[in-house]
């Protein structure tokens, strides 16, 4: 039996920078998405114009940013520069808090509760 063959689609915004990407056995293509790949398997990746692939179901944004990680150039991905996903990153508008701290106060306000529910320390 012949293997199914797949299409893989991104999807662009307008400079061209790579926002989703998928696999047609997964998702049905919008209007605007491009035609990444016509012959491949079912796991979404990316094509470059060395003729390599990424790996299957590849992180295409910096998180917490979502700043995209990759640009169509033609009809290939190519890995955008960490100056330009730098400067896509939004400026904070205070600092940032630390998140270990955040997770301690959680911690302390669980604990509080438990003390609440159990009449003392938690075990």
């Amino acid at each position: 039996m012949a293997e199914k063959i797949y299409k893989h689609f991104v999807r662009v915004d307008e400079r061209g920078r790579i926002l989703h990407g998928y696999s047609d056995a997964l998702e049905t293509p919008r209007d605007g998405d491009v035609l990444h790949n016509e012959q491949t398997n079912r796991q979404f990746q990316l094509c470059f114009a060395d003729g390599s692939l990424s790996d299957e179901n590849v992180t295409l944004l910096d998180e917490p940013w979502r700043v995209p990680l990759f640009v169509l150039v033609g009809e290939f991905a190519a890995h955008r520069l960490p100056e330009e996903i730098r400067a896509d990153r939004p400026e904070p508008s205070e600092p940032q808090p630390d998140p270990i701290d955040e997770l301690r106060d959680r911690v302390e306000k669980i604990e509080e509760v438990l003390k609440g529910l159990t009449g003392g320390e938690p075990a």
